[in-house]
């Protein structure tokens, strides 16, 4: 009796969990930080993405400039959020920026599908300090002399099996 109760109480817990989870949308070019995120009413800006999502969530962004992701608040995640390009989209980011000040943080982010385009002079693509659980998956990195990844001090079980791709060249990147 003892372990079905165990098991419904699981299975209750599954479902309250993905029942909370929302998927949000941007869109760069027709989107609105008014609009209410959704398929037909996106928002435009990543910034107002950040400012709504919740652990669990997921943003599927459209074509467009995004400028760059930023994040250094000093909290703690409990599950991921997704941020991936639309089917058929391919968004481009100047940078993706994760720093935290001090400690170690479960960040649990993924960035899926994106460019990352750094403008002149800027030679970091991705930024991570401090932070724990971030996935790059399919992120075309773009501009000559930038570098991949740099700045992953203070950085463990960072980046989980994904790949970044640099002119044509396929890199794995596994920081420790």
């Amino acid at each position: 009796m003892i372990k079905k109760k165990f098991i419904l109480y699981i299975v209750f817990l599954l479902i309250v969990t993905e029942a909370g989870a929302a998927t949000y949308y941007l869109d760069a070019v027709n989107g609105n930080d008014n609009n209410a995120g959704t398929n037909v009413m996106p928002w435009r800006t990543i910034q107002k993405a950040q400012s709504i999502v919740v652990s669990g969530d997921t943003v599927i962004v459209r074509n467009g400039s995004y400028g760059i992701y930023s994040e250094d608040e000093h909290s703690s995640r409990t599950n991921w959020i997704t941020y991936k390009a639309d089917v058929g989209h391919k968004p481009e980011l100047t940078a993706i920026s994760v720093s935290k000040i001090w400690g170690n943080y479960d960040t649990y982010l993924v960035f899926a599908g994106f460019t990352i385009k750094p403008p002149a002079g800027y030679s970091t693509a991705v930024n991570l300090r401090n932070t724990r659980f971030v996935s790059l998956v399919n992120l075309d990195i773009a501009g000559q002399g930038v570098n991949y990844v740099a700045n992953v001090s203070g950085t463990r079980e960072c980046i989980r099996y994904g790949f970044l791709r640099h002119h044509r060249i396929l890199l794995f990147i596994i920081a420790s």
